[in-house]
């Protein structure tokens, strides 16, 4: 993974999966009182490995799409189960889901998932052009997930009255209006509400 995506796994990932299992390691060839600074500034706390690029580009992945970032999901007996140069945090909690959920088999230990409506940290944040909003349903709701101003306007709809099904879905917004007029830079509030749930999460728009 590369320094920028740090932030992103750090709330996304590692404090989600901490208690369950999960492991998250990270690599950076930065120079290292660029990467310590950058992991205190954003209060990164899971381990980052420093290396001067030898180790670092043995994990490049041939035909990626650019050459970094690179991420891996291994299962507890080492199988690689994803190898992917553009990170796409949904994809990556569906398959931590789906792993999590088989190491348990019984009723009386049944996979510990999410038991409330989620909405993720928008990616990337800031953004241009675009972003995705990744969130979560402990089952089948009506959604409606729209961008606000700062003064509680909504200025776009990505989602009114719309159903979905329980588990993991990502929305994209590419920082226009419902008319697809170009919104100015900003902060904006993503604000998804399913059944008795509201949940809200700030993005920022760069031009």
């Amino acid at each position: 993974m590369c320094a920028p995506e740090f932030s992103d796994i750090e709330v996304t990932l590692w404090q989600e999966y901490r208690n369950r299992g999960v492991n998250v390691v990270g690599i950076s060839n930065e120079p290292v009182p660029v990467i310590e600074n950058f992991i205190a500034d954003q209060g990164i706390t899971f381990p980052v490995l420093h290396d001067d690029s030898g180790v670092y580009n043995q994990y490049n992945i041939p035909g990626g799409q650019s050459p970094y970032p690179r991420d891996y999901i291994l299962d507890s007996s080492g199988i690689l189960r994803m190898a992917s140069t553009e990170y796409d945090p949904g994809r990556m909690i569906s398959i931590l889901e789906e792993l999590l959920a088989g190491t348990t088999d019984t009723a009386d230990n049944p996979p510990a998932v999410p038991a409330e409506v989620r909405l993720y940290p928008a990616f990337p944040n800031p953004f241009n052009p675009a972003t995705a909003l990744h969130f979560y349903l402990p089952s089948g709701h009506s959604v409606n997930l729209e961008i606000l101003d700062l003064l509680g306007r909504a200025v776009a709809t990505l989602a009114r009255q719309r159903e979905f099904p329980a588990g993991h879905h990502t929305l994209s917004w590419n920082g226009t209006d419902d008319q697809g007029r170009p919104l100015p830079s900003g902060v904006y509030v993503a604000r998804l509400k399913a059944g008795q749930w509201q949940r809200k999460t700030k993005l920022i728009l760069m031009r």
